[in-house]
Protein backbone atom coordinates (compact mmCIF):
# COMPACT_ATOMS: atom_id res chain seq x y z
CA UNK A 1 0.00 0.00 0.00
CA UNK A 2 1.17 3.24 -0.99
CA UNK A 3 2.08 5.98 2.30
CA UNK A 4 0.11 8.54 1.76
CA UNK A 5 1.68 12.07 2.59
CA UNK A 6 -0.40 14.30 5.23
CA UNK A 7 2.08 16.73 6.74
CA UNK A 8 3.50 19.19 4.19
CA UNK A 9 6.68 21.64 5.57
CA UNK A 10 6.71 25.25 4.95
CA UNK A 11 9.86 27.36 5.09
CA UNK A 12 8.69 30.73 6.54
CA UNK A 13 11.55 33.34 6.55
CA UNK A 14 13.94 35.17 3.49
CA UNK A 15 13.16 37.44 1.25
CA UNK A 16 11.45 36.37 -2.02
CA UNK A 17 10.98 36.89 -5.44
CA UNK A 18 8.06 39.04 -6.32
CA UNK A 19 4.71 36.96 -6.22
CA UNK A 20 6.10 33.97 -4.13
CA UNK A 21 4.46 34.45 -0.97
CA UNK A 22 1.02 34.45 -2.16
CA UNK A 23 1.85 31.48 -3.74
CA UNK A 24 3.23 30.09 -0.89
CA UNK A 25 -0.11 31.75 1.08
CA UNK A 26 -2.07 29.85 -1.53
CA UNK A 27 -0.20 26.32 -0.81
CA UNK A 28 -0.74 26.48 2.87
CA UNK A 29 -4.68 27.51 2.39
CA UNK A 30 -4.54 24.63 -0.01
CA UNK A 31 -3.28 22.45 2.23
CA UNK A 32 -4.99 23.10 5.22
CA UNK A 33 -8.56 22.93 3.36
CA UNK A 34 -7.66 19.67 2.18
CA UNK A 35 -7.27 18.32 5.34
CA UNK A 36 -3.28 18.17 5.35
CA UNK A 37 -1.13 18.87 8.39
CA UNK A 38 0.86 22.31 7.65
CA UNK A 39 4.24 23.33 9.74
CA UNK A 40 5.55 26.08 9.21
CA UNK A 41 9.85 26.30 9.85
CA UNK A 42 11.21 29.69 10.85
CA UNK A 43 14.05 31.11 9.88
CA UNK A 44 14.62 28.69 6.81
CA UNK A 45 16.74 25.88 6.93
CA UNK A 46 18.45 26.71 9.97
CA UNK A 47 14.73 26.87 11.75
CA UNK A 48 14.25 22.59 10.02
CA UNK A 49 17.39 22.04 12.10
CA UNK A 50 17.02 23.01 14.77
CA UNK A 51 13.62 21.94 14.92
CA UNK A 52 11.77 25.90 15.18
CA UNK A 53 8.28 24.73 13.79
CA UNK A 54 5.29 25.87 14.40
CA UNK A 55 1.52 24.47 13.51
CA UNK A 56 -0.06 26.59 10.91
CA UNK A 57 -3.92 27.64 10.85
CA UNK A 58 -5.32 29.92 8.41
CA UNK A 59 -4.26 32.81 10.48
CA UNK A 60 -1.01 32.21 10.43
CA UNK A 61 -1.05 31.88 7.08
CA UNK A 62 -1.26 35.74 6.31
CA UNK A 63 2.31 36.53 8.21
CA UNK A 64 4.30 34.14 6.01
CA UNK A 65 7.28 35.74 4.08
CA UNK A 66 8.40 32.30 2.90
CA UNK A 67 12.04 31.00 1.77
CA UNK A 68 9.90 27.74 0.24
CA UNK A 69 8.62 30.02 -2.42
CA UNK A 70 11.98 30.76 -3.75
CA UNK A 71 13.30 27.62 -3.57
CA UNK A 72 10.53 26.37 -5.45
CA UNK A 73 11.13 28.99 -8.20
CA UNK A 74 14.91 27.89 -8.14
CA UNK A 75 13.95 24.60 -8.14
CA UNK A 76 11.68 25.04 -11.32
CA UNK A 77 14.49 27.85 -12.99
CA UNK A 78 17.13 25.17 -12.61
CA UNK A 79 14.68 22.25 -14.49
CA UNK A 80 13.79 24.59 -17.13
CA UNK A 81 17.82 24.36 -18.39
CA UNK A 82 17.46 21.09 -18.75
CA UNK A 83 14.09 20.89 -20.32
CA UNK A 84 13.68 24.12 -22.48
CA UNK A 85 15.95 24.76 -25.56
CA UNK A 86 17.89 28.05 -25.28
CA UNK A 87 15.53 30.37 -27.93
CA UNK A 88 12.78 29.65 -25.92
CA UNK A 89 14.18 30.02 -22.70
CA UNK A 90 15.41 33.24 -23.74
CA UNK A 91 11.80 34.66 -24.99
CA UNK A 92 10.41 33.43 -21.91
CA UNK A 93 12.38 35.79 -19.96
CA UNK A 94 12.71 38.50 -21.88
CA UNK A 95 8.26 38.30 -22.08
CA UNK A 96 8.30 37.64 -18.03
CA UNK A 97 9.06 41.73 -17.75
CA UNK A 98 6.15 42.25 -20.80
CA UNK A 99 4.11 40.05 -18.73
CA UNK A 100 5.06 41.65 -15.49
CA UNK A 101 4.16 45.05 -16.54
CA UNK A 102 0.70 44.14 -18.12
CA UNK A 103 -0.10 42.74 -14.50
CA UNK A 104 1.25 45.91 -12.80
CA UNK A 105 -0.79 48.09 -15.16
CA UNK A 106 -4.10 46.24 -14.22
CA UNK A 107 -3.79 44.51 -18.05
CA UNK A 108 -4.56 40.98 -16.42
CA UNK A 109 -7.67 40.63 -18.95
CA UNK A 110 -6.14 42.00 -22.10
CA UNK A 111 -5.48 40.02 -24.99
CA UNK A 112 -1.76 40.17 -24.77
CA UNK A 113 -1.85 38.91 -21.26
CA UNK A 114 -3.80 35.88 -22.50
CA UNK A 115 -1.44 35.24 -25.36
CA UNK A 116 1.09 35.50 -23.22
CA UNK A 117 -0.11 33.17 -20.50
CA UNK A 118 -0.67 30.38 -23.07
CA UNK A 119 3.24 31.15 -24.47
CA UNK A 120 4.27 30.08 -20.88
CA UNK A 121 1.63 27.44 -20.31
CA UNK A 122 3.17 25.83 -23.76
CA UNK A 123 6.86 26.02 -22.62
CA UNK A 124 6.13 23.94 -19.39
CA UNK A 125 4.85 21.23 -20.88
CA UNK A 126 7.71 19.08 -20.54
CA UNK A 127 9.09 20.92 -17.45
CA UNK A 128 9.50 17.97 -15.14
CA UNK A 129 11.96 15.48 -13.65
CA UNK A 130 13.40 16.27 -10.06
CA UNK A 131 15.94 18.99 -9.01
CA UNK A 132 18.17 18.65 -5.73
CA UNK A 133 19.52 21.99 -4.40
CA UNK A 134 22.15 22.43 -1.20
CA UNK A 135 21.10 25.23 0.76
CA UNK A 136 24.01 27.14 1.71
CA UNK A 137 24.90 30.14 4.23
CA UNK A 138 21.75 31.70 2.08
CA UNK A 139 22.61 30.54 -1.33
CA UNK A 140 20.57 27.68 -3.15
CA UNK A 141 23.16 25.22 -5.36
CA UNK A 142 21.94 23.34 -7.76
CA UNK A 143 23.51 20.07 -6.85
CA UNK A 144 21.20 17.71 -9.32
CA UNK A 145 18.72 17.52 -12.08
CA UNK A 146 17.30 14.80 -14.00
CA UNK A 147 13.54 14.51 -16.50
CA UNK A 148 12.64 12.28 -18.83
CA UNK A 149 12.28 15.31 -21.45
CA UNK A 150 16.35 16.29 -20.97
CA UNK A 151 17.37 18.07 -23.92
CA UNK A 152 21.05 16.96 -22.97
CA UNK A 153 21.88 13.13 -24.23
CA UNK A 154 25.67 12.34 -23.40
CA UNK A 155 25.45 10.12 -26.06
CA UNK A 156 24.64 13.04 -28.54
CA UNK A 157 26.58 15.38 -26.87
CA UNK A 158 29.53 13.39 -26.24
CA UNK A 159 32.85 14.47 -28.70
CA UNK A 160 34.03 10.53 -28.17
CA UNK A 161 35.02 8.62 -30.95
CA UNK A 162 31.90 7.36 -32.38
CA UNK A 163 28.87 9.26 -31.14
CA UNK A 164 26.61 11.28 -33.30
CA UNK A 165 29.06 14.94 -32.92
CA UNK A 166 31.59 15.35 -36.03
CA UNK A 167 34.13 18.11 -36.00
CA UNK A 168 33.27 18.31 -39.64
CA UNK A 169 29.64 19.69 -39.04
CA UNK A 170 31.16 22.69 -36.93
CA UNK A 171 32.15 24.19 -40.13
CA UNK A 172 29.06 24.88 -41.73
CA UNK A 173 27.60 25.94 -38.67
CA UNK A 174 30.84 28.56 -37.91
CA UNK A 175 30.19 29.48 -41.71
CA UNK A 176 26.05 30.18 -41.52
CA UNK A 177 26.19 31.84 -37.70
CA UNK A 178 29.41 34.14 -39.36
CA UNK A 179 27.53 35.11 -42.66
CA UNK A 180 25.91 38.25 -41.29
CA UNK A 181 29.31 39.55 -39.63
CA UNK A 182 31.16 38.93 -42.70
CA UNK A 183 28.81 40.01 -44.93
CA UNK A 184 28.77 43.61 -42.24
CA UNK A 185 32.72 43.07 -43.19
CA UNK A 186 32.42 43.39 -46.88
CA UNK A 187 30.14 46.32 -46.87
CA UNK A 188 31.92 48.42 -44.35
CA UNK A 189 35.46 47.58 -46.98
CA UNK A 190 33.80 48.62 -49.81
CA UNK A 191 32.33 51.93 -48.30
CA UNK A 192 35.79 52.82 -46.80
CA UNK A 193 37.07 51.61 -50.26
CA UNK A 194 38.90 48.89 -48.90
Amino acid sequence: MEKQIKTIGVLTSGGDAPGMNAAVRAVVRTGLHKGFRMIGIQRGYNGLLNGECFEMNLRSVSNIISAGGTILYKAHEVLETLTLDKLTAHKKRELAITFGELVYDGQWFSPLRKALSAFVTSTQEHVTGKVRLELYKGNLINAGVWSPFSLYREDIATFAAGGDYKQSDATGFISIYGLPTKVQAIVNNEKEGK
